[in-house]
């Protein structure tokens, strides 16, 4: 998440002080223009404006319009858990070292995420939610796509040392995902 909280796109629905957030798409008790734009939110904390300060939300005390939230800052070049969707770094190889196509680009590989995606160079991102995390289409015209190394940030929720087998025949490409995880 950069520092504005623009991209942030977690699940914190509570203000600085407690508050619980008012649903993006709900006008009671507050009234507002953002519903539109904001209705599959549901009530999380976003930034929406450029607020200087952050997310933040419209409350569900009729007394207090709206508040700042506290989300978790991560560096942009690690992510904050498993699936990686606040990502935001420059990784552009594989972990197997491809070279990542860009998102505009629908060559070698057709998609459906070139609009969605433009601004994103030819980045690792994880725009379906893949479980495993960031990944990319290649430039590789036998491997349609890959994940991405993305390491986790400090205090992360870390599952543990994911290890991928990867089988390529052609196009098709297996990846067997293999957990390294600490037993106690």
């Amino acid at each position: 998440m950069n520092q504005l909280g623009v991209n942030y796109t977690g699940t914190v629905s509570t203000t600085d002080t407690e508050q619980t957030c008012q649903g993006w798409s709900e006008t009671y008790p507050h009234s507002h223009h953002q519903s539109e734009k904001l209705a599959d939110q549901h009530n999380y904390c976003r930034n929406p404006d450029n607020e200087p300060f952050g997310p933040w939300c419209y409350t569900t005390d009729p007394d207090t319009r709206w508040e700042y939230c506290t989300v978790p800052f991560c560096d942009q070049n690690c992510r904050m858990d498993q699936q990686g969707k606040n990502y935001t770094g420059t990784v552009s190889k594989t972990r197997f070292g491809q070279t990542c196509q860009a998102w505009t680009s629908l060559a070698p590989y057709q998609h459906r995420f070139s609009v969605k995606m433009a601004d994103h160079e030819n980045y690792c991102q994880n725009p379906d939610n893949e479980e495993y995390g960031p990944w990319c289409y290649t430039t590789d015209p036998d491997t349609r796509w890959e994940f991405c190394d993305i390491p986790y940030c400090e205090g992360a929720d870390n599952p543990g040392k994911l290890t991928f087998l990867r089988f390529s025949r052609h196009n098709d490409t297996l990846h067997l995902p293999i957990w390294n995880v600490k037993l106690s």
